[in-house]
């Protein structure tokens, strides 16, 4: 009954703490999926638009499934595929390229002048992405300090744990300054990628053709920074399920430790 009851107040707080980055997740792909809409007078290319999302989800969900079942090898076939597909190796994008070349170039710049509102929102997520990154940073400094006092008592039946969580500290903040990195670079690359379909539209007056293929190889298709903003979401809700159950753990532990003390001072 206990364990219920931790469980539902743990499913409560990973709920409401994180119902505002599944909200992004889902404004996001509505406001894709409106722009193809209303941009796409045929119902194909429309139609591409969600069997492409359905595909990439199945992957990613079987390569997940797959490796949570100790498959290994088949879940890196999955995954590589999915990431093969968002990166436009695998041919499920071509959609894209028609779309473009299909529109004029006074369709596509008011197509950018709209992408502009979902850069700022998608920058927003990226600022609450850092924000909690920064409060398990902060967190898990204090569980390092905790812990190396605790290894100043010389209390045996706490070693293991001691220790333990003292090596999931260091994993934690090494796992802030790289996610930290892989940030600002997808957020640069981003907004350079922008720059650059404003600079070559407007300055250089190419064709659309021309566009794309130079979009493809410097900086990949526009779909690839949106992955990676999604798979921080995703990694930023990892990241507090783990941080709630290392801190409740932490909890626990700190209490026994003064208990014992207690107990242990009253028999001096």
């Amino acid at each position: 009954m206990l364990s219920i009851f931790i469980t539902m107040i743990f499913l409560f707080f990973f709920i409401s703490f994180n119902l505002d980055m599944i909200s992004n997740w889902v404004v996001i792909e509505m406001l894709s999926f409106f722009i193809m809409k209303l941009y796409s007078k045929d119902f194909s290319i429309y139609f591409e638009y969600t069997f492409n999302q359905t595909i990439s989800s199945l992957l990613f969900f079987i390569g997940i499934f797959l490796f949570f079942s100790e498959f290994f090898y088949s879940s890196m076939i999955f995954l590589t595929l999915f990431f093969m597909y968002k990166l436009a190796i695998f041919p499920f994008y071509l959609w894209y390229k028609n779309f473009l070349l299909k529109s004029s170039l006074f369709q596509i710049m008011y197509f950018i002048s709209i992408i502009y509102f979902l850069k700022i929102y998608l920058m927003f997520i990226f600022l609450n992405f850092l924000l909690m990154k920064i409060i398990i940073f902060f967190s898990l400094m204090n569980t390092i300090v905790i812990s190396i006092e605790s290894l100043e008592e010389n209390f045996n039946f706490l070693n293991f744990m001691v220790y333990s969580s003292l090596l999931m500290s260091i994993y934690w903040i090494l796992s802030f300054f790289i996610s930290l990195s892989m940030m600002v670079f997808f957020s640069s690359a981003y907004m350079f990628s922008l720059f650059f379909i404003f600079f070559v539209t407007f300055k250089e007056n190419f064709l659309v053709k021309n566009i794309w293929i130079y979009a493809v190889i410097l900086l990949g298709l526009p779909p690839l920074p949106l992955f990676c903003m999604k798979f921080m979401l995703l990694l930023s809700l990892w990241n507090f399920s783990l941080l709630f159950f290392i801190l409740t753990l932490g909890f626990f532990f700190t209490i026994n430790f003064y208990v014992n003390n207690i107990f242990l001072i009253s028999l001096i």
